[in-house]
């Protein structure tokens, strides 16, 4: 019994040691199981490739779409008058307390002009010659030369240095003081004559003041209806028609700014400057870098650069309608223009200024060349010289009319085309004739010798025509 147990506990373990043996001969541990791999995201290439073991990527699509963003145009507004006591506007309270005496009252002349268009012609002219050659002894060349010249007309024309020359010696041989400036709608300067100089330009300020008034009412600053009634105490002599219409009648705004651009009135520029102020106006121009200010006088000197940049803005704004479509309608309908008498073209938006000693324009001149004018001129014994302003006027029209031929009209050849028949005869002596028939009779055979054939001569003829 022992002995049966002791061979089979030998046989259990040879039979482990065995399992063993063949356990550690295979390799030994099981391959782990691989962990989970998550791709890196790369939004600009392909996914990198991972085992067929890992889990498939997630594919993220991305939209983006354009966003397109208007921004609306914003007015600069300036500061505007709310609680005003009108005393500090009307016309008392301007420097010494009485009527500014850069306007007073006056009765300016009438001038018409019919203008006339003159055209220049230039014609060429040349003779027909011939002459004529005779031989001697029986023996006579004769050479007639003929030539035949095209006549053309021509319209003279004069450049732009030389009209612009006409105005400069204009302006430098004018006794007063004078300024005028003249400048294309496409910004081109056609000529200049002390732009910078400041002069008193009484009823111009009025122009950029209708002007800024516009700026503010565009910014939601008043309205068109906002009124101001008529009493004594805004009173004031000069231009304008308010005051003959009798105390106690209401103006709007409307009316305001035409009446001060129309007529030049200078109650309704008073009321205006007491509705939308002072500084705010101040400040405007300066922001156009000018220093012209109302603040120590309400008909402040300005120069013609100022000027030609306040009616520049106003034809700019004209097609906005509203209060700008109302301030343009009083500039083309204004009372008064030496400039547009002189000129006769209907259109034109003229703000003048006028005082003891000085009489000025602005002028907006359309047409296929349009153009900015300003006329600062003096006076002759406290009326305006209309002479200087005319012929101002007219040197500027001129101008505008070469400056267009620059721009637009192509520069032109006029040839002229000379013609020459030459026909020349020889007559030799002692020419032969000898004729002969033939028996036949059939035939005549003529061997008289003669003069070369016509037939090169109406060669070259053709030649020099161009045949």
């Amino acid at each position: 019994m022992t002995r049966r147990f002791l061979c089979t506990a030998l046989l259990l373990s040879l039979l482990a040691a065995a399992m063993l043996l063949f356990a550690c001969g295979s390799g030994g541990q099981p391959e782990p199981v691989p962990e989970r791999q998550t791709a890196p995201t790369d939004i600009t290439g392909s996914l990198p490739d991972v085992p067929d073991t890992a889990a498939p990527a997630e594919t993220t699509v991305t939209h983006t779409t354009a966003v397109s963003t208007e921004s609306a145009m914003t007015v600069q507004t300036y500061a505007a008058v709310t609680e005003a006591d009108p005393s500090e506007f009307q016309h008392r309270n301007y420097a010494g307390g009485t009527d500014d005496p850069n306007e007073e009252e006056q009765t300016l002349p009438t001038v018409v002009t019919v203008r006339t268009t003159v055209s220049t012609t230039r014609s060429t002219t040349r003779r027909t010659t011939a002459q004529t050659t005779r031989g001697t002894a029986g023996t006579g060349a004769e050479t007639a030369k003929s030539t035949t010249t095209t006549t053309t007309t021509t319209t003279t024309t004069v450049p732009l240095s030389g009209r612009q020359a006409e105005m400069k010696k204009l302006v430098r041989s004018y006794k007063r003081t004078c300024a005028v400036l003249m400048t294309a709608q496409d910004g081109t300067v056609l000529f200049s004559y002390q732009p910078d100089k400041a002069i008193s330009g009484a009823s111009l300020i009025k122009l950029p003041y209708v002007y800024f008034c516009c700026v503010q009412l565009s910014g939601g600053v008043r309205s068109l209806t906002d009124s101001v009634t008529y009493t004594a105490d805004w009173y004031h002599g000069g231009s304008g028609i308010i005051r003959k219409n009798g105390y106690g009648k209401t103006y709007t705004v409307a009316q305001l700014m035409d009446y001060a651009l129309r007529y030049s009135d200078n109650v309704a520029y008073d009321m205006l400057v007491y509705l939308f102020g002072i500084k705010g106006f101040d400040d405007m121009v300066q922001s156009w870098g000018y220093s012209v200010s109302i603040s120590a006088s309400r008909f402040p000197p300005v120069t013609a650069a100022f000027m030609t940049a306040a009616m520049t803005k106003m034809q700019a704004a004209s097609a906005l309608g509203g209060c700008w479509q109302i301030a343009w309608d009083a500039l083309t309908g204004s009372v008064q223009s030496y400039v547009r008498d002189t000129l006769g073209i209907s259109g034109m938006a003229v703000k003048y200024g006028s005082i003891s000693a000085q009489y000025h324009e602005t002028c907006y001149v359309p047409g296929e060349m349009p153009y900015t004018l300003v006329i600062l001129s003096g006076a002759v014994n406290s009326t305006p010289d209309v002479s200087f302003v005319q012929n101002a006027a007219r040197c500027a029209q001129k101008i505008a009319a070469a400056y267009e031929d620059v721009i637009f009209t192509q520069p032109t050849t006029t040839a002229t085309t000379e013609t020459t028949t030459t026909t020349e005869t020889t007559t030799a002596t002692g020419i032969t004739t000898a004729a002969s028939e033939t028996s036949t009779g059939s035939a005549l055979t003529d061997t008289t010798a003669f003069p070369a054939e016509p037939a090169q001569t109406e060669a070259t003829a053709k030649g020099a025509d161009g045949a």
